[in-house]
């Protein structure tokens, strides 16, 4: 493997695995997706995105717009990726996935071998009002706990708030301004996952996916409600693995 580590990488990908480079949904960290990660076999290498402004980068601008985030990512991923490699994305990072792997596309000349996409539509959420960027910190605060994803006793901790709260806030300001552009279908698999009670990913709403790829579309609902992947991670990476089997491993 050549190449340098990036900042947006807490490691090189192993050489004897497919990568599975993970995108944080909105507030996450390199551990967001940790419910599922060790569940996966050896031959799938998870490496999740550090994204400026968390973590390691806390000295580093907080992004404000998906699509050049997109592209920075991909300017550092693209010296150490192997010929074939994964992407997933949940919520925000479905819609950074789409757009890395157009990024990837376009610096490389290379695509995944299946982008995989969870709790999102193609277009973000461009069609609905734009709810953050007048919403105060208990509304935000209590948008968080409904959701789920993030433990309550967090949220309501004074100083974990104080560091939760301006990186979720960035982000979700970050997704009401998303629009996805036009472009060119990619040529690799996509998979879908929703779940049942989550509103911000209908069945009908995952269709969109289908239309950002010529090849083959999956589409599959667990049930729960947005991060239901943290409570039934076991079903989720048994689906995953073999959706990963059958289209990049």
């Amino acid at each position: 493997m050549t190449g340098s580590l990036g900042r947006s990488l807490p490691r090189l990908p192993r050489a004897d695995a497919c990568p599975l480079i993970c995108l944080p949904y909105a507030g996450g960290g390199t551990r967001c997706y940790e419910s599922w990660e060790n569940l996966l076999p050896p031959e799938v290498d998870a490496l999740t995105v550090r994204l400026p402004g968390r973590e390691s980068r806390r000295d580093e601008p907080m992004p404000g717009d998906l699509a050049e985030t997109a592209a920075r990512v991909a300017g550092e991923l693209a010296p150490v990726l192997p010929a074939r490699f994964t992407v997933f994305g949940h919520s925000m990072g479905a819609v950074l996935a789409l757009e890395l792997a157009r990024e990837l596309r376009r610096q490389i000349g290379r695509e995944p071998a299946c982008l995989v996409v969870s709790g999102a539509p193609s277009s973000g959420w461009a069609d609905r009002d734009k709810r953050y960027q007048d919403l105060d910190d208990a509304g935000l605060r209590a948008d968080l706990e409904a959701m789920g994803g993030t433990d309550a006793e967090l949220l309501r901790d004074p100083e974990a708030w104080e560091l939760i709260r301006p990186v979720v806030r960035a982000d979700l300001l970050m997704c009401d301004r998303y629009r996805l552009a036009p472009g060119k279908p990619l040529d690799c698999p996509i998979v879908a996952y929703g779940a049942r009670d989550d509103v911000s990913s209908h069945a009908w709403s995952l269709q969109s996916w289908r239309e950002h790829t010529t090849g083959r579309f999956e589409q599959r609902m667990f049930p729960g409600d947005h991060f239901y992947f943290q409570r039934i991670p076991q079903a989720f990476v048994m689906d995953l693995v073999r959706r990963l089997h059958r289209h990049a491993l």
